[in-house]
């Protein structure tokens, strides 16, 4: 496992000497001492195998990195005697190193960007059938009421009145009958009162007829 510290100083080295990282290896192997103070002795070596292998530059240049991983794993194997298992380890160290601004640059690019979504158009409902849809509605239709008449006030009262002169009429009959004076004066006291009240009702009855 690569040191923390010693990712820290080639992340500071590239960051600060971009050119001399990517350039030619007198001045690579230059810097690298300068910045390490001569430590991590095997990781300053493998590293120098790789820039001399043209790593550093082809992972710097490539859009995929898994496509030529393969590819600078052999060469390092096959031409500098470094193991994958030394070698996988520092070119991944690498990639995160040159490839982070791309990585970083992409990434605040799609957080700044806009998240713009289509408004859909409100629908307008068609005039025409809302209008007819209010008009049939039943709480929008209008109730017509019906003045009541002088009768439907008072027919309550009146029937009363005729089944009270009734019972008296039957009474008075009967009364008539037996020949009892007083009960036949009474009679026909409540009888003239009974014309008045049925002329009454006929007045305005035809009050009621001809609306005046």
């Amino acid at each position: 496992m690569i040191d923390k510290e010693f990712e820290n100083i080639l992340k500071k080295m590239f960051n600060e000497h971009k050119e001399l990282f990517l350039g030619e290896i007198n001045g690579f192997r230059s810097i690298l001492s300068d910045c390490t103070l001569n430590a991590f002795p095997k990781e300053r070596e493998r590293l120098i195998k790789m820039q001399q292998a043209g790593c550093i530059e082809h992972i710097y240049k490539t859009d995929d990195y898994a496509k030529i991983k393969d590819a600078l794993v052999k060469k390092l194997d096959d031409d500098f005697d470094l193991s994958p298992s030394k070698s996988i380890e520092l070119l991944d160290l690498l990639f995160r190193i040159l490839k982070s601004n791309a990585m970083n640059n992409y990434t605040a690019a799609k957080e700044s960007t806009p998240n713009i979504q289509t408004v859909k158009p409100i629908p307008i409902p068609n005039q025409q059938t809302h209008t007819k849809s209010n008009l049939s509605s039943p709480h929008n239709k209008t109730t017509h009421y019906k003045t009541p008449t002088h009768w439907e006030n008072y027919k309550f009262f009146y029937k009363n009145i005729i089944a009270l002169l009734l019972i008296i009429f039957v009474c008075g009959l009967v009364a008539r009958a037996v020949s009892i004076e007083w009960v036949e004066n009474l009679f026909l006291g409540i009888l003239g009162g009974a014309i008045v009240v049925i002329i009454t009702m006929i007045i305005l009855a035809i009050r009621e007829l001809l609306d005046i």
